[in-house]
């Protein structure tokens, strides 16, 4: 998946969650939080 981003939205939570590389980065309420694989 390199170079692609895998988009998710949420809409119960109305986050957007996407993977950019090998990372995984969501954001909710202005918030953003980012998980490392």
């Amino acid at each position: 998946m390199s170079g692609a981003f895998l988009v998710v939205s949420y809409t119960q939570v109305t986050s957007r969650c996407w993977f950019s590389e090998n990372d995984l980065v969501c954001r909710r309420g202005g918030d953003l939080k980012v998980w490392w694989f």
